[in-house]
Formats: C-alpha cells, structure tokens, sequence
C-alpha cells in the first residue's frame, strides 16, 4: 500500500474541478509538484521516487506576459513517473532519470498540470489545512505562517480565506495583524499501484 499526501486546494473544490473529497472514495487528480526539499513542509511532503521524463526536448522555456514581454525566468516542463504515480512538475533546474524527492504534491486543475499527470486511488484520510502567519517588520505578510491539520469531519467543508484588504488593486492580508485562513484539504490517497509503471 502506497499512501500519498495530496494538497486539494479550494479554488479547485469551489470550482467545481474536483469534488470535496470524501474518505472511501475513488479519485483521479491531475497532479503538480511543487515545493520540493527543504522549501516543502513536513507534514504536507511525501518521500517519492521517480523517473523524470523531460518535455519540450528537455529545452527550457520561457513564459511571456500578454504583451509579449518575458514572465520570469525560463523554465522546464517534467513528468514525474513513479508507482502509481504521475505528476507534473516546472522548474528553473532541469532533472533527469532516476531521483529520490522530498516534495509536496497537489490537485491542479489550472496551472499546467495535463492529462498525462493523472494520479488515482482511494481516499484514507482528510484533513483541513489552516495556515496562521505573523506579517514581517514591514507589516507584509511574506510567508506562508504555521499550518495547523484538522481532521475533516463533513461532507461540505467551509473556507475561511481570513480577512483581506484592498491594496493596490488587489487583495492582500491586512498589515500589522495576525492572519487565518484555511486553503486546501489534505487527503491522503491510496495509489493504484497498476499506473505509472
């Protein structure tokens, strides 16, 4: 049995992209990693082996902003196979062949992930991720708070994304002032071993 952790965020549910998820039930998620290493965090990470698959011919590219102009550095696309496991991953590093990563792993219905990132199994646990943070001497929050884990116990899970202020045309956490909000469920999937081989 191969149990994975997988970050099912709320604009995916509340979009109607995945379902909320349920324990005892079969699910498929388009998979993306994202943080890996010692950026990721412990309680969210899963210890993965995997095959690298390159795309675009291993060749880096860059994203372009509406007006054409260059959208951060250039990056690479990857597919990360593994048993049971497929997901898509996007980096400024190049990886290839065989790798053991520490990485967080979520449901992404809008940011790249594709069909051929697909991951299914059977959902053993939930749990709701609440993140606290504390903004920094400038008054701005710049990261991501303490995350606290809580056992789902409904069927319709509520959000809270915490208070936001406008700022720029935008919303952003209010400066100066503790900040709560819960972004994503937690599950932790039992992978259908017959994939991704």
């Amino acid at each position: 049995m191969a149990i994975l952790r997988v970050q099912v965020f709320e604009l995916e549910i509340g979009g109607g992209d995945y379902p909320p998820p349920l324990v005892g039930d079969r699910a498929t998620y388009d998979l993306q990693c994202g943080r890996i290493g010692a950026a990721s965090n412990p309680e969210l990470a899963n210890a993965i082996d995997v095959v690298v698959e390159p795309r675009n011919g291993g060749r880096a590219v860059q994203g372009l902003n509406y007006d054409g102009s260059p959208n951060g550095d250039p990056h690479y696309d990857m597919v990360l196979r593994g048993e049971g496991l497929l997901a898509f991953y996007r980096s400024t590093q190049l990886l290839e062949g065989r790798v053991h990563l520490v990485a967080e792993l979520h449901a992404d219905a809008y940011m790249g992930a594709s069909e051929d990132a697909a991951t299914t199994g059977v959902i053993r646990r939930t749990q709701m991720c609440t993140w606290a943070s504390l903004p920094g001497a400038d008054g701005r929050h710049t990261t991501r708070g303490t995350l606290e884990l809580s056992e789902l116990t409904t069927k319709r899970p509520r959000f809270h994304r915490g208070d936001l202020v406008s700022s720029d045309d935008s919303l952003v956490p209010p400066p100066a002032t503790s900040w709560t909000r819960t972004s994503a469920i937690l599950v932790d999937l039992d992978l259908d071993t017959t994939i991704g081989r």
